[in-house]
């Protein structure tokens, strides 16, 4: 008995040190930093109005964009530019769920998947996206999405419930 509960204790031991660990939004360039070590590429005056840092973890290229000191727009590729299995996609979204507190929600009316009721974030997955060089999933704050124009709350199909006010 006493066996089982060491290899059990270091089984858990080793999944929770191997568990990959991925950028959450809002977090901090020195939160990113200090989860990846120093982006591989920056662009410090994006078109977005912020910073732009590609960052390398394990087999995947994350894309950060930084505005007001906080991240609020994450895209996920793999390296070898195959598209996400619908697992890591669970995953990224997952973690970003926890981080937040709320759930993801979908509508089939809706090309994306909304973060809480309050509309937190956002999430396009690129891989059913058959013109994209680069499949992979991208999430982002409501805010964001309203800068860049990747949604309206006037095309919303009717019931679906509306993010609030900027």
């Amino acid at each position: 008995m006493m066996r089982r509960r060491y290899i059990l204790f270091f089984a858990l031991l080793a999944f929770a040190v191997t568990r990959p660990a991925v950028a959450r939004l809002w977090e901090t360039e020195q939160q990113l930093q200090a989860r990846y070590g120093p982006p591989i590429k920056k662009i410090e005056n994006s078109p977005d109005g912020g910073k732009f840092y590609t960052y390398r973890f394990k087999e995947y290229n994350i894309l950060v964009s930084i505005i007001g000191g906080k991240s609020e727009n994450e895209f996920y590729v793999r390296q070898d530019r195959k598209p996400l299995t619908t697992t890591q996609i669970t995953f990224f979204l997952l973690q970003i769920s926890e981080a937040s507190g709320d759930r993801w929600w979908w509508d089939r009316r809706l090309p994306m998947k909304v973060l809480g009721q309050n509309w937190k974030a956002v999430s396009v997955d690129f891989n059913r996206v058959p013109t994209t060089d680069s499949p992979g999933v991208e999430v982002c704050t409501l805010s964001y999405a309203r800068r860049v124009n990747l949604i309206s709350t006037e095309k919303l199909p009717q019931g679906i419930p509306t993010p609030p006010p900027s």
